[in-house]
């Protein structure tokens, strides 16, 4: 598919979600409701780390009557959530299933600089992506580049 007909059906499928989106906002009190939780949502913000949390709060700021779900996958649990606030806690919760998704770097092959016909392994290193409120800002030990 050459890439002006590729791009042309990707700009009129979005354009076809923007107008769904916006039917569905102007009619939303004429639509069913959730069965299981009687609650409709405007949006729907999928973690709660920094970009999440400042996303809720300028909707709520910016649009009047409007309704907003806040996902995180990371616990509820506030002895958890108040290790975290310390940075002298965080060995506590570093690399826990409760609260990291336990990701690392890949190891990395380069060309040495001494010897360039040698290779050396740069080994991979735990890459902190946290799941509590707050995101990896709550986890890293307020280590910032």
């Amino acid at each position: 598919m050459p890439f002006d007909l590729k791009l042309d059906k990707e700009l009129k499928d979005d354009a076809e979600i923007r107008n769904l989106w916006l039917e569905s906002i102007h009619i939303r009190d004429q639509q069913q409701i959730f069965k299981k939780t009687n609650e409709f949502y405007d949006f729907i913000i999928v973690g709660a780390g920094t970009a999440g949390c400042v996303l809720a709060r300028e909707l709520i700021y910016n649009i009047p009557n409007i309704n907003i779900l806040v996902l995180e996958a990371g616990p509820p649990n506030t002895q958890v959530n108040d290790i975290m606030r310390s940075p002298c806690g965080f060995p506590s919760v570093h690399r826990t299933s409760e609260t990291d998704w336990g990701y690392s770097t890949e190891d990395q092959k380069m060309p040495s600089i001494v010897d360039p016909t040698k290779e050396v392994l740069n080994k991979g290193f735990p890459y902190a992506r946290a799941k509590v409120i707050g995101g990896c800002s709550t986890v890293n030990a307020m280590v910032y580049m």
